[in-house]
C-alpha cells in the first residue's frame, strides 16, 4: 500500500479541529500508511492561547507533524504551502471543519486513484446534485465568440476532504495563485486557466458512505451560523462577512 502525506488546514478553532481529528482518526487515519502530517494554523478566529492549543491537538495526534503558524493569515497560501512539502504518492487534504461519518477501508480509496483519476473526494452534502454521480463533474456550455455552440462534461476538482495523487497535488501546488480561493481556481471562472486546463486531463471520483449517501459533514457551517458569520466568494476570493457585511478574514 502506498504511503499517505495528510494534509490539514486550519485556524485558531480547537474545538472544531477536536472533533474533526478524532473523526478521521477513528475511522480512517488509524489503519492508513501516514508518511508524514503537514499542519498550517492561521492566525485567524481566536488568540494566541486558541493557536497553542491548536498546535497541541495536532501533536497529540502526529508527535511527528510539520506545524507552520504564519504571521498572517492566507487561506490559498496555506494550502500552497502544505501541498508543496508533500512527498508521498498520495495526499489526504482535510480542513478543521468536517466529520467523516463512518469507517473508511484506506486500500480501498488509494486503488481509486489511477492515470485518469488523480482525486477521491468525500461526498458531502455540499455537493448537491453533482454527488448523484460517480465522477465530480458539470454540464457546461462552451462558447465561441459568446454564443453557445455546444454542451460538455467539465471535471470538478475539490479540494477538502479528499484524497489525491501525490505528483498531480503538487503540479497544482506550483500553479495556485495565492490570491484565488484554491478550489475555484480549479474551475473555469476561477482566474487560473493554466490550472483549469491542467485539471481538464484529469478526473476526480466520490467517494460516498455504504448507502451512497454523504460521508462527510460540514460542521464549519453551523460554527459560522452560531457566530452570524456568513462565507462568500467575492473577486475570486473566499472571505467571511458578518451579517452586517464587514469582512472578519482577508
Amino acid at each position: 500500500m502506498d504511503e499517505i502525506d495528510l494534509c490539514l488546514v486550519a485556524c485558531r478553532r480547537p474545538d472544531l479541529l477536536r472533533v474533526t481529528l478524532a473523526s478521521f482518526r477513528d475511522n480512517l487515519l488509524r489503519q492508513a500508511p501516514l508518511r508524514q502530517a503537514y499542519v498550517n494554523i492561521d492566525p485567524f478566529m481566536g488568540d494566541a492561547c486558541q493557536e497553542a492549543e491548536a498546535v497541541e491537538i495536532v501533536r497529540d495526534h502526529f508527535p511527528e507533524a510539520v506545524i507552520f503558524t504564519p504571521e498572517r493569515p492566507g487561506f490559498c497560501e496555506a494550502v500552497k504551502r502544505v501541498w508543496s512539502h508533500t512527498t508521498a504518492p498520495a495526499v489526504l487534504h482535510l480542513e478543521d471543519d468536517w466529520v467523516l461519518e463512518e469507517p473508511v477501508d484506506p486500500c480501498m480509496l488509494l486503488a481509486r486513484l489511477d492515470e485518469r483519476t488523480r482525486a477521491v473526494s468525500f461526498l458531502s452534502q455540499e455537493h448537491g446534485s453533482r454527488g448523484m454521480r460517480a465522477f465530480s463533474e458539470a454540464r457546461t456550455r462552451r462558447r465561441i465568440l459568446g454564443v453557445p455552440y455546444r454542451r460538455c462534461l467539465e471535471t470538478r476538482f475539490n479540494t477538502s476532504p479528499g484524497l489525491f495523487d501525490g505528483a498531480f497535488l503538487r503540479r497544482a501546488a506550483e500553479m495556485l495563485d495565492p490570491e484565488l480561493d484554491p478550489e475555484k481556481q480549479m474551475r473555469r471562472s476561477g482566474g487560473n486557466r493554466g490550472l483549469y486546463d491542467m485539471c481538464q486531463s484529469f478526473r476526480c471520483a466520490f467517494h460516498k458512505a455504504g448507502d451512497g449517501s454523504p460521508i462527510v459533514r460540514d460542521i464549519g457551517r453551523d460554527w459560522r451560523d452560531r457566530r452570524g458569520i456568513k462565507k462568500v466568494l467575492s473577486g475570486g476570493r473566499s472571505q467571511w462577512t458578518t451579517a452586517e457585511g464587514r469582512s472578519v478574514a482577508p
